[in-house]
Formats: C-alpha cells, structure tokens, sequence
C-alpha cells in the first residue's frame, strides 16, 4: 500500500527492491542513496523491509561473532 505519492525523480518500490541490499552495504552511489533514503523515509512497507535486513545481518554478525570467539 502506498502511503505517499511519488516524484518523477524519486524511487519506487522496485528499485528499492533491486537496490536494497547494496545500499545496506553502502555499495550505491550518492544519487542512488539519497533517493533510496528518501524513499525509505516515506514507504512504511520498504522501512519495515530495510529494518529487517538490518536486524537479520545484525544477528548474522552476533553469531559469528561468537562462533570466533568460541575458537
């Protein structure tokens, strides 16, 4: 459901879709970034998206983490 109506220069969903995982990993240029950013900001389904990415890689590093620390 879209809570907000999209500028010609901002992204969409499915470039967030596309985009996401290189943007957590900060391998998108500036312009990509801010508009993916801002697009995060304003989309409640593509916030809650990207907050899960970060928890699920979050947990990820917790656990190898303790795995190195376990050897």
């Amino acid at each position: 459901m879209r809570l907000f109506r999209r500028q010609p220069d901002q992204a969409d969903c499915r470039e967030v879709g596309k985009w996401l995982q290189h943007y957590l990993d900060h391998a998108t240029d500036e312009e990509r970034s801010a508009r993916l950013a801002e697009h995060l900001q304003l989309c409640k389904d593509c916030g809650l998206e990207e907050e899960t990415y970060r928890k699920i890689t979050t947990s990820l590093a917790d656990q190898r983490e303790e795995i190195d620390a376990a050897t």
